[in-house]
């Protein structure tokens, strides 16, 4: 086999190597293709698709939901405009869009298709264009009261949240902005995709006296039926916006049912009235006013697996568990090794694994079960020893 060839073998390995833990009857059959636009969808009999990730090469294909549709909902500004409680916030559009680059000037028409970000050089109404809306962008920044906190439409697991509490954070915002990441956001609007948005930003207030930090999960029935409640679990956030992982305690979940079935219900309507269908989850913040939902992901969510793993803990007296990714200069027997009576016991399950042929490192989501806090602490403690922070 050549290089290619030998890197899907391993790749196809990796996942099949984990899923050989689950029995026959609770194993999916994973179907490995090149990319999104090369599906077997004839081959393999499948109807509809249902993506947590959306890729524009997946439009030729019947999807459960419609693309656009299921961006939009996971979109910020949707979930500002959607009339659940969430923090008031100020919406920062984008006017028009560029031209398409050869119809620009000689910098832009040599640039090819080699990059779609508009040059700094470029003398032409892009350059304008990207100029005007830097500055609307910039000036809105600027004025803005503080605390704040800023986001983009496209935030994934923390990624494209900015909270901005004194003016040295601001200009630090604004400088990093300036280092290329504003222009490729401007420049990824066009005529095909400006309707959706892609580069609007959100300026909202922050929650400053949070007394809870949630995330909900649940399943979005068909319109008229009722969500299905999976588990509330508690974020684990780094350096105030960064994902690391969720804890859950199943002691707790149907106190935490009841207490946020009526916001669940809501969202779930929301999600309903756009013929929404499939999993979904909520970070909700709480403070004295109550509820607030800071953010909806509209797919599989990172501590989907927790609820869903309740039986196989509680079934061994493991009351409290966690989810969480781990980057480890370790290869994945040598791992298992390492921790072989937790593996053994039950305590501690691999949910995912990918493992580098070449330099034996790891990337992997695990999940931990403990009986109490202090006992799911300490061994959270004993993994992170050999693994590097992975945030998202």
């Amino acid at each position: 086999m050549d290089g290619d060839s030998q890197k899907r073998d391993h790749d196809r390995k990796q996942v099949v190597k984990t899923l050989a833990t689950l029995p026959d009857y609770q194993r999916p059959q994973p179907i490995f293709c090149e990319g999104p636009d090369s599906i077997p969808i004839k081959e393999t009999g499948i109807d509809l698709l249902a993506c947590k990730v959306i890729n524009d090469d997946l439009e030729r294909h019947n999807n459960v939901v419609p693309l656009e549709t299921h961006w939009f909902l996971n979109s910020k500004r949707a979930l500002a405009d959607s009339g659940l409680p969430t923090p008031k916030c100020v919406t920062i559009t984008v006017k028009d869009f560029p031209t398409n680059a050869q119809s620009c000037c000689a910098i832009c028409i040599g640039s090819g298709l080699d990059s779609f970000v508009i040059s700094d050089d470029c003398t032409g109404t892009r350059g304008t264009w990207l100029k005007e809306q830097s500055q609307r962008i910039y000036g809105a920044l600027k004025s803005h009261p503080l605390p704040f906190v800023l986001k983009n439409q496209a935030t994934f697991g923390g990624a494209g949240t900015f909270i901005v509490k004194t003016e040295e954070q601001r200009q630090k915002i604004i400088d990093d902005l300036g280092k290329g990441f504003l222009s490729r956001l401007l420049s990824s609007v066009n005529a095909d995709n400006s309707h959706l948005e892609p580069a609007t930003m959100l300026l909202s207030d922050m929650i400053q006296n949070p007394i809870g930090d949630y995330g909900i999960t649940f399943f979005v029935n068909k319109k008229g039926r009722e969500p299905v409640f999976l588990g509330v679990s508690k974020q684990m956030i780094q350096d105030g916006t960064a994902w690391v992982g969720s804890t859950i305690d199943y002691r707790q979940q149907n106190e935490l049912r009841l207490k946020f079935e009526t916001l669940t219900n809501q969202i779930s309507e929301w999600l309903q009235s756009y013929g929404y269908v499939g999993p979904a989850g909520a970070d909700v913040l709480e403070d004295a006013d109550g509820f607030h939902v800071v953010d909806l992901n509209v797919r599989t969510t990172g501590s989907c697996c927790l609820p869903l793993l309740r039986k196989h803990f509680t079934s061994r007296q493991l009351y409290v568990a966690s989810a969480f990714s781990i980057d480890i200069q370790q290869r994945r027997d040598e791992f298992l090794g390492m921790f072989k009576s937790e593996f053994q016991e039950g305590r501690m399950c691999v949910v995912s694994w990918y493992e580098d042929q070449d330099t034996g490192s790891s990337l992997a989501e695990l999940v931990i079960g403990g009986e109490d806090d202090d006992e799911l602490r300490e061994l959270m403690d004993r993994v992170n020893e050999t693994s590097k922070s992975v945030t998202f």
